[in-house]
């Protein structure tokens, strides 16, 4: 069972790989366009924030990765066996190693183009820590599926089609959804979207550059929705990273309650 796991997985690797290539070319001109506005273009904040950008986008990566391939394993039924803390970490390892090249090479030409700066820039350190922090949620996902074995309880699946408010199916069952979205749906999406960008612009908590970040997260947001097909594995990963942010925030609480049940429909569950 892990071998189709791990083709299905390198297939959604290589297949997200140019999509996420476009966005951070995105991110990166937005910044560059951000700090040219300020007049503090390839100066130390501008130079510091690219590195910032290019580590958020490798985090980024990691995690809509782990969320993929705890979706494949867990469709394909995949139960413990020896060695599959290994297997797993080995395909995340391998995953995060081919999301790499393009972020370091983004990030030397960023820097290069400053003539002020010196030294090498990289995202090592993210590195180490994104893969640490990921071999520990492979533990943790491992130690489950030992749990269920060693509990002698059936593991059920169910592959649901339409809209779904709440499925219970019963102790330790996991629900697959496949919701089919319409413009109306995508709509909703995108008003709700719209309303907590607003509530984020307005709001004074967050410093200045933490609310530029979110709100660019949000425009990629945006983006992705209007697409005639969403990458949503990309858009699970950016609205994760959007309500950790917005969580902290009590002025933004009507507007993400309403983004989560906007949501809910196009099968992108906010916790």
């Amino acid at each position: 069972m892990i071998d189709v796991v791990t083709q299905r997985f390198m297939s959604q690797v290589a297949l997200s790989l140019p999509m996420y290539k476009r966005r951070l070319v995105e991110e990166k001109r937005a910044l560059d366009a951000r700090a040219a506005s300020k007049g503090l273009a390839l100066g130390g904040w501008h130079i510091s924030a690219l590195l910032k950008t290019h580590e958020e986008e490798l985090r980024a990566r990691a995690s809509e990765s782990w969320a993929a391939l705890v979706r494949i394993a867990d469709v394909n039924g995949l139960a413990s066996y020896d060695g599959i803390r290994e297997d797993l970490k080995r395909l995340m390892d391998q995953a995060i190693a081919e999301f790499l090249p393009d972020i370091q090479e983004s990030l030397a030409a960023a820097v290069a183009r400053s003539s002020s700066v010196r030294g090498t820039f990289t995202v090592d350190v993210c590195r180490r820590e994104v893969l640490q922090h990921h071999h520990l949620e492979i533990d943790l996902y491992v130690d489950g599926l030992i749990s269920m074995k060693s509990s002698g309880q059936p593991v059920n699946s169910y592959v649901i089609n339409g809209p779904v408010g709440m499925v219970q199916t019963g102790e330790r069952s996991t629900g697959h959804v496949v919701q089919h979205a319409g413009s109306s749906d995508i709509g909703g999406a995108l008003a709700a979207l719209e309303a907590l960008r607003k509530v984020v612009r307005e709001n004074q908590e967050l410093p200045a550059q933490k609310r530029a970040e979110v709100l660019e997260i949000a425009d990629a947001c945006e983006q992705q929705l209007s697409r005639p097909e969403p990458n949503k594995t990309m858009l699970g990963g950016m609205f994760g990273i959007l309500c950790t942010t917005i969580q902290t925030l009590p002025a933004a609480q009507p507007a993400y309650q309403a983004l989560r049940a906007a949501l809910i429909p196009l099968g992108l569950p906010l916790p």
